[in-house]
């Protein structure tokens, strides 16, 4: 299922804060892994660039009919799924590897629409009521 998954931590390479970084992995990603730790293979798990995988992505998204894709496109699609999909802010502040909660509701609290719907029907149940009488 959807939460079949496990964190792995990432070394810090190049990021804004140099910080190692725990991303959410599929369970069959996490076998693969471990089986091939447990070969003794080491070196690089995928052999491309990150150069290259904006041209991946970008020649997806045009293929699909839409241009100016790249991979952080993504990170923000999958921010916003998850905001809209009812996921906790602070899940998403470490998945996103923000510095401050802060940066997380600044960028994205604007797609949580659930909390907005929940309001909305206490306003129309106080109105009604208003208008009602009571």
């Amino acid at each position: 299922g959807f939460w079949d998954r496990h964190e792995l931590m990432v070394p810090a390479l190049k990021s804004k804060r140099s910080h190692d970084k725990y991303v959410v992995v599929h369970d069959a990603l996490t076998r693969t892994l471990l089986q091939q730790f447990a070969s003794g293979k080491r070196g690089l798990l995928f052999n491309v660039t990150r150069q290259r995988v904006w041209q991946i992505v970008q020649k997806a998204g045009e293929r699909i009919g839409i241009r100016g894709v790249h991979p952080h496109t993504l990170r923000d699609s999958f921010a916003v799924a998850w905001i809209r999909a009812g996921g906790s802010l602070t899940v998403l502040q470490r998945q996103l590897g923000h510095a401050s909660y802060v940066i997380t509701v600044n960028n994205y609290l604007k797609y949580q629409t659930s909390d907005l719907a929940a309001e909305g029907e206490k306003l129309t149940k106080a109105i009604n009521k208003v208008r009602r009488g009571g």
